[in-house]
């Protein structure tokens, strides 16, 4: 359904090395131009932002026609991998630990008015039930506290939170890229932008997550040497349900989970000549993936389709978020959610969920 495209070799991958060009792949094959996509210039957070560029430089070509762009970063999913530099900028402020950062997420929220003045610090998350060697000691246990660690897991811990925190880091970097790009070619002001995360953090496998070779079992304490080269080309790590459950602040529970830690995210609208809304306006009304079809559909003031051929295509679930965007309620309806048998249904104020399902 794309002119271009640039990503996973595999299209049914769900983790895939940020280090390795040979994991990817440019469609149509041999199309020009080919862009760094060999070793060592080559980490492809970097890269995906690079042939964004290069698409909507070529959908900018005479005639001239609207566009649409559809970036899906693999960061900060797992395998957690960035540069050493960036890395080792955000390393010392997580040896501060999940504890104070997460006092500190529900002060700046509350000021920021994202959550009342009046919510209180939940307690730390329970890890799911597991085995003890996926849920390194923990299954069903709270998260530990930051100050019960060994320095040694501390330190190895902060590094595996700092490479995440990377992994952001270059994919804010390459988003301001792309607005430096629409603003140079006076689209900015004109072009909807939506950007969201995928669902709630992630605690595969337990508060200290896991390594290469280990993924369904204990991981590895990095020090020294080791400790310096996390995230780089060669290793496969996680972060853990600890550092989760500070991504989640102020909610419960994680991906996997129908809970709002595991299907909240933030969804950030930008459309000047389209939305009246006043900027940095919050808007509490949930909203679901399956909407934005129908929204940018809506945009661009075209019919969704009901027949691909002679083929009846299946009518779109979701509904237009043009309405939000412009200061209105939507209708009331029922929103549903699934991951891996847990699931969930969300009416109104009202919200039943059930836990994973175990054969």
């Amino acid at each position: 359904g794309f002119d271009n495209y640039y990503g996973y070799r595999n299209f049914l991958s769900w983790a895939e090395d940020q280090w390795d060009p040979s994991r990817n792949i440019r469609l149509p094959e041999g199309t020009e131009p080919e862009i760094r996509t060999r070793k060592p210039d080559y980490y492809a957070t970097d890269i995906f932002t690079d042939y964004t560029l290069e698409f909507i430089r070529q959908a900018r070509q005479p005639p001239a026609k609207p566009w649409f762009v559809f970036l899906s970063h693999s960061s900060p999913h797992f395998p957690i991998q960035a540069p050493k530099a960036s890395i080792d900028r955000h390393f010392e402020s997580y040896l501060k630990g999940w504890d104070h950062l997460r006092a500190d997420r529900i002060v700046r929220m509350k000021k920021l008015g994202i959550i009342p003045a009046d919510t209180p610090a939940p307690p730390l998350s329970m890890v799911p039930k597991d085995t003890p060697a996926i849920s390194n000691g923990y299954s069903e246990k709270p998260n530990p506290e930051w100050s019960s660690l060994p320095e040694d897991r501390r330190r190895d811990l902060a590094r595996r939170m700092a490479t995440y925190a990377a992994m952001v880091e270059h994919m804010d970097q390459g988003i301001a890229r792309i607005i430096a790009d629409l603003k140079q070619a006076g689209e900015f002001e004109n072009t909807l932008i939506l950007f969201t995360s995928d669902n709630g953090a992630c605690y595969e496998w337990g508060p200290y997550g896991f390594d290469k070779g280990t993924r369904r079992g204990i991981n590895i304490l990095h020090a020294d040497a080791a400790l310096a080269g996390m995230g780089q080309d060669g290793t496969d790590s996680s972060y853990g349900s600890a550092w989760a459950n500070l991504c989640n602040t102020p909610f419960n529970k994680y991906k996997h989970f129908c809970h709002e830690g595991g299907i909240r995210s933030p969804l950030i609208a930008h459309w000047p000549k389209g939305i009246s809304a006043p900027p940095g306006s919050w808007v509490e009304q949930p909203s679901h993936v399956i909407d934005f079809l129908p929204t940018i559909a809506a945009a661009a003031d075209i019919p969704i389709p009901q027949n691909r051929g002679e083929t009846k295509l299946r009518p779109v679930s979701g509904i237009s978020l043009i309405p939000v965007l412009k200061g209105k309620p939507l209708p009331q309806r029922n929103i549903y959610t699934e991951h891996q048998t847990a699931r969930g249904i969300r009416s109104g104020d009202w919200k039943l969920v059930m836990g994973k399902v175990r054969g």
